[in-house]
C-alpha cells in the first residue's frame, strides 16, 4: 500500500508502538515486523522526538530551520524524503488534525 502524499499542512505522528532507544544524540529504532533496525542521526532523531505529538509538516520545517543552519529548500527536500521513507516503513502515520 502506497503511503499518502505529504503536503505542508499534513499532520504526522510517529507510531506509538515502536521500540526505540537513545544512544547519545542518535536514536535506534527496532522494526520488529521487518526484522530491521534503523539508526537515526541527530537531525532524524530530533524529528522522531518532535513526532511524539502530532505535528504539521510546516511546523517541523519551522522548528528545524530555527535549530539547524541549512538552506530552507534543502531542508524541505530532505524532510519530505525522510518522512516518506518512514511512512513506507509504517514508522510514522498521517493523522487527522488534533
Amino acid at each position: 500500500m502506497k503511503p499518502p502524499a505529504l503536503k505542508r499542512d499534513s499532520w504526522i505522528r510517529r507510531d506509538a508502538g515502536r521500540v526505540f532507544t537513545r544512544l547519545g544524540d542518535e536514536v535506534v529504532l527496532l522494526d520488529l515486523e521487518n526484522d530491521v533496525y534503523l539508526k537515526l542521526n541527530e537531525v532524524a532523531a530530533r524529528i522522531w522526538d518532535l513526532l511524539e505529538q502530532p505535528r504539521q509538516v510546516q511546523e517541523l520545517l519551522a522548528i528545524l530551520l530555527e535549530e539547524y543552519r541549512v538552506e530552507p529548500a534543502q531542508l524541505e527536500q530532505d524532510l519530505y524524503r525522510f518522512l516518506q521513507e518512514m511512512l513506507q516503513r509504517g514508522l510514522v502515520h498521517v493523522v487527522k488534525a488534533p
